[in-house]
Protein backbone atom coordinates (compact mmCIF):
# COMPACT_ATOMS: atom_id res chain seq x y z
CA UNK A 1 0.00 0.00 0.00
CA UNK A 2 1.36 3.28 -1.04
CA UNK A 3 1.53 6.34 1.58
CA UNK A 4 0.10 9.67 1.28
CA UNK A 5 1.84 11.75 -1.89
CA UNK A 6 3.39 15.03 -0.69
CA UNK A 7 1.38 18.12 -0.67
CA UNK A 8 2.81 20.69 -2.76
CA UNK A 9 2.03 24.50 -1.57
CA UNK A 10 0.52 24.94 -5.18
CA UNK A 11 -1.71 22.20 -4.91
CA UNK A 12 -3.58 24.00 -1.84
CA UNK A 13 -6.63 26.21 -2.35
CA UNK A 14 -6.01 29.75 -2.58
CA UNK A 15 -7.86 31.80 -0.68
CA UNK A 16 -7.36 35.70 -1.09
CA UNK A 17 -7.84 37.84 1.77
CA UNK A 18 -7.28 41.66 2.82
CA UNK A 19 -4.39 40.76 5.40
CA UNK A 20 -3.07 43.40 7.79
CA UNK A 21 0.74 43.48 8.56
CA UNK A 22 2.78 44.78 11.27
CA UNK A 23 6.66 44.52 11.27
CA UNK A 24 9.22 46.94 12.18
CA UNK A 25 12.07 45.54 10.27
CA UNK A 26 11.82 47.02 6.93
CA UNK A 27 13.49 43.53 5.38
CA UNK A 28 11.17 41.23 6.86
CA UNK A 29 8.44 43.68 5.99
CA UNK A 30 9.29 43.36 2.52
CA UNK A 31 9.79 40.08 1.82
CA UNK A 32 6.02 38.92 4.01
CA UNK A 33 4.26 41.97 1.72
CA UNK A 34 5.50 40.75 -1.36
CA UNK A 35 5.01 36.67 -0.13
CA UNK A 36 1.39 37.05 0.68
CA UNK A 37 1.21 39.71 -2.59
CA UNK A 38 2.21 36.57 -4.69
CA UNK A 39 -0.36 34.84 -3.37
CA UNK A 40 -3.36 36.68 -4.14
CA UNK A 41 -3.77 38.73 -1.34
CA UNK A 42 -4.00 42.16 -0.32
CA UNK A 43 -1.59 43.96 1.68
CA UNK A 44 -1.42 46.86 3.90
CA UNK A 45 1.66 47.11 5.65
CA UNK A 46 1.61 49.16 9.42
CA UNK A 47 5.23 49.78 11.19
CA UNK A 48 4.58 50.03 15.09
CA UNK A 49 2.55 48.64 17.49
CA UNK A 50 0.55 52.05 17.53
CA UNK A 51 -0.80 52.50 14.24
CA UNK A 52 -1.74 48.62 14.91
CA UNK A 53 -4.08 49.11 17.81
CA UNK A 54 -5.55 51.98 16.00
CA UNK A 55 -6.20 49.64 12.36
CA UNK A 56 -7.65 46.97 14.38
CA UNK A 57 -9.79 49.07 17.07
CA UNK A 58 -10.74 50.79 13.86
CA UNK A 59 -15.15 50.30 13.77
CA UNK A 60 -14.99 48.58 10.59
CA UNK A 61 -11.85 46.64 11.04
CA UNK A 62 -13.84 43.16 10.77
CA UNK A 63 -15.06 43.98 7.23
CA UNK A 64 -11.18 45.60 6.32
CA UNK A 65 -9.19 42.83 7.73
CA UNK A 66 -9.40 39.16 7.78
CA UNK A 67 -5.75 38.65 8.92
CA UNK A 68 -3.58 40.53 10.98
CA UNK A 69 0.11 39.50 10.79
CA UNK A 70 2.33 40.94 13.64
CA UNK A 71 5.35 41.22 14.91
CA UNK A 72 5.70 40.67 18.98
CA UNK A 73 9.05 43.59 18.93
CA UNK A 74 6.94 46.48 17.66
CA UNK A 75 7.46 50.19 19.08
CA UNK A 76 4.87 52.24 20.85
CA UNK A 77 3.41 49.52 21.61
CA UNK A 78 4.55 45.19 21.36
CA UNK A 79 2.58 42.96 19.51
CA UNK A 80 1.42 41.13 22.85
CA UNK A 81 0.58 44.64 24.40
CA UNK A 82 -1.71 44.96 21.27
CA UNK A 83 -2.86 41.67 21.44
CA UNK A 84 -3.95 42.30 25.43
CA UNK A 85 -5.75 45.36 24.73
CA UNK A 86 -8.05 44.06 21.91
CA UNK A 87 -8.77 40.21 23.21
CA UNK A 88 -12.41 40.36 23.39
CA UNK A 89 -12.64 42.80 20.58
CA UNK A 90 -15.93 41.65 18.73
CA UNK A 91 -14.50 41.01 14.77
CA UNK A 92 -10.99 41.34 15.61
CA UNK A 93 -8.91 39.40 13.39
CA UNK A 94 -7.19 35.98 14.06
CA UNK A 95 -3.21 37.56 14.62
CA UNK A 96 -0.31 35.56 13.73
CA UNK A 97 2.52 36.76 15.70
CA UNK A 98 6.39 36.70 14.64
CA UNK A 99 8.53 36.11 17.22
CA UNK A 100 12.34 35.90 17.84
CA UNK A 101 12.26 33.47 20.42
CA UNK A 102 9.06 31.31 20.63
CA UNK A 103 9.55 29.21 23.80
CA UNK A 104 6.89 28.38 26.55
CA UNK A 105 5.98 31.76 28.45
CA UNK A 106 5.78 33.04 24.40
CA UNK A 107 3.57 30.38 23.66
CA UNK A 108 1.61 31.08 26.71
CA UNK A 109 1.16 34.46 26.86
CA UNK A 110 0.53 35.02 23.24
CA UNK A 111 -2.57 32.71 23.64
CA UNK A 112 -3.38 34.14 26.55
CA UNK A 113 -4.13 37.62 24.78
CA UNK A 114 -5.89 35.25 22.23
CA UNK A 115 -3.04 34.90 19.17
CA UNK A 116 -4.35 32.49 16.45
CA UNK A 117 -0.85 31.29 16.19
CA UNK A 118 2.86 32.13 16.70
CA UNK A 119 5.43 31.87 14.35
CA UNK A 120 9.65 31.58 15.53
CA UNK A 121 11.42 34.26 13.65
CA UNK A 122 13.53 33.60 11.28
CA UNK A 123 10.96 31.35 9.53
CA UNK A 124 10.76 29.90 5.97
CA UNK A 125 7.99 31.50 3.66
CA UNK A 126 6.44 28.24 3.07
CA UNK A 127 6.11 28.25 6.86
CA UNK A 128 4.29 31.78 7.17
CA UNK A 129 2.32 30.31 3.64
CA UNK A 130 1.08 27.73 5.31
CA UNK A 131 -0.06 29.20 8.51
CA UNK A 132 -1.43 31.92 7.16
CA UNK A 133 -3.50 29.34 4.75
CA UNK A 134 -4.53 27.67 7.72
CA UNK A 135 -5.94 30.89 9.66
CA UNK A 136 -8.09 31.98 6.71
CA UNK A 137 -9.65 28.42 6.00
CA UNK A 138 -12.29 28.85 8.50
CA UNK A 139 -12.61 32.01 7.03
CA UNK A 140 -13.56 31.23 3.68
CA UNK A 141 -15.36 27.42 4.69
CA UNK A 142 -17.82 29.71 6.75
CA UNK A 143 -18.53 31.99 3.73
CA UNK A 144 -18.82 28.85 1.42
CA UNK A 145 -21.09 27.21 3.70
CA UNK A 146 -23.33 29.71 3.98
CA UNK A 147 -24.18 29.73 0.57
CA UNK A 148 -27.74 27.76 -0.03
CA UNK A 149 -27.61 24.75 -2.76
CA UNK A 150 -28.96 25.15 -5.92
CA UNK A 151 -30.99 22.37 -7.11
CA UNK A 152 -29.24 20.66 -10.14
Amino acid sequence: MRGPLPVKLEDLPSWRASILIAIEDPGLRVQVEETLRLDGHTVTAVEDGVELLEAVSAPDAAERIQLVVADVALSGFTGLEVLGMTDGQPGRPPMLMLADQVDLAMRRAARQFGASSILSKPFDVDDLRLVVGALLRPTYRSAVAAQPLRAA
